[in-house]
């Protein structure tokens, strides 16, 4: 892929007339996360209120599992090379495809890292803004890039009222927010909901990671505060009654041996007083089971949401057959799915604006396409086509015939393979001899002493 333009001397950033001027004003995220704070988030979210989901969010990929299953399927489309389409009129589109695909513009206008914020943002929360700064380039003859920024959806809500997405914005750095209509693919704002424009932000990974995440982010802080207090010493006075003067002393007594218990240090030494007792206690139970299988789990649910199966990134003996069906059916379908979504926001809310602004027309925006399609596996293919003709000959050796086109086609070989072959048009044997008029053929064991004399 090529590597993108950075930001010259004498480049311009134009932003759209479109909508109002202003800065991303700045995100918070900062929250401890309880299970009475995801249920609020979510009544939130459905709301249209997508503060609290996107802070959570922000949590959410603060995990380890997640940001690895997230980064490997992200990936697993960024590092492809898209090809572009053409559209509109075949003349015209040859130059916009040259300008997108061998100028750069597509890489210089899409940095992999807005991309990646684009899709994973996504693929989490269902929806995520992007604001268009469109730049005027040296190196681009002259045309305009749109250059779309990444912008937190915290600032993003949906009015139930209007059904009109609406998004903060400060007015410089000194000013002020307001907030503004956010229409989808005006020339300003990109709105990628990955799946659907109906409540995209309830459809999202988020709702089912968070609970995963903060069973996990609980059992692991369970797990280090079981392994710090393993054992617990105790003191006891058996024989001190509490209503007694002697019982009262030995209560304070055991106070201050609490605390200076407490207070010893590493390594420190008890002295008891008389009639105290010191134990100590050890957990009974085995915590290292208890939390490893509850994290293990978690992680399992992770890599199932985030790419269709865990078999990936938890191989076990015997799993190779599970796991090409895991990258069949969970990676290439959702790597064919990121690869649709993202494609079609950027041509219908970016490209086309592109277009008209360089080249007059919107329609002339070429489709870029990402080569998502599985790839053939070539081994089995030609097992497969091996077995087919060995059951071919099998047919012909009964005297039997087949039809060499419709074998052709139904093994799908008609690019390397025409019709009359002698593997499907073997000669009936004849054994009456040759026809009259031919000598029979030569027998390569006889030599010219056995030939008849004369």
């Amino acid at each position: 892929m090529a590597a993108p333009k950075g930001r010259e001397k004498g480049q311009k950033r134009r932003q759209a007339d479109t909508g109002q001027a202003g800065v991303e004003p700045g995100v918070r995220t900062f929250t401890t996360w309880t299970p009475a704070l995801l249920r609020s988030a979510e009544i939130q979210a459905e709301n249209g209120n997508l503060r609290a989901a996107a802070s959570l969010t922000d949590w959410i990929l603060s995990d380890d599992r997640v940001q690895g299953a997230l980064h490997t399927r992200v990936q697993a489309l960024l590092g492809l090379d898209p090809t572009f389409e053409q559209s509109g009129d075949k003349r015209r589109s040859r130059r916009v495809v040259n300008a997108l695909e061998a100028k750069e513009d597509w890489w210089a206008s899409y940095p992999e890292q807005e991309l990646w914020l684009m899709l994973a943002w996504g693929i989490l929360l269902g929806v995520v803004p992007l604001r268009h700064g469109w730049l005027q380039a040296e190196g681009h003859g002259g045309r305009v890039l749109p250059c779309p920024a990444f912008w937190h959806p915290q600032h993003l809500r949906s009015d139930g009222l209007t059904r009109e997405w609406k998004i903060r914005v400060q007015l410089g750095p000194q000013g002020g927010t307001v907030e503004q209509v956010l229409t989808p693919g005006d020339g300003e704002w990109i709105l990628h909901t990955p799946y659907g424009a109906n409540r995209p932000q309830m459809l999202g990974l988020w709702r089912g990671l968070a609970r995963w995440v903060l069973l996990k982010y609980l059992a692991m802080s369970d797990w280090a505060n079981a392994s710090a207090k393993g054992s617990t010493l105790t003191a006891t006075n058996e024989g001190a009654s509490g209503t007694s003067s002697e019982g009262r002393n030995a209560e304070r007594h055991r106070d201050q041996l609490a605390r200076d218990i407490y207070e010893r240090g590493k390594d420190g030494v008890v002295v008891l007083p008389p009639g105290f007792d010191l134990k100590l206690i050890q957990t009974a139970a085995n915590s290292e089971t208890i939390y490893r299988s509850q994290i293990e789990l978690a992680n399992s649910a992770i890599a199932v949401a985030a790419r269709g199966g865990n078999l990936t990134t938890e191989v076990k003996e015997g799993s190779r057959a599970a796991i090409e069906v895991q990258e069949r059916l969970g990676d290439q379908a959702k790597l064919q799915f990121d690869g649709q979504s993202l494609t079609t926001t950027i041509h219908d809310q970016s490209l086309n604006w592109w277009a008209l602004f360089n080249f007059g027309d919107a329609a002339l925006a070429p489709w870029p396409i990402y080569p998502t399609a599985p790839k053939r596996d070539l081994g089995n293919r030609a097992k497969a086509i091996v077995s087919a003709t060995d059951a071919a000959e099998g047919i012909l050796s009964l005297g039997l015939q087949i039809e060499q086109q419709a074998f052709i086609d139904e093994w799908e070989l008609s690019a390397w393979v025409k019709p009359g072959g002698q593997l499907l048009e073997r000669p009936a044997p004849n054994p009456a001899g040759p026809p009259p008029g031919e000598d029979p053929a030569p027998d390569p064991e006889k030599t010219e002493d056995d030939k008849p004399a004369n």
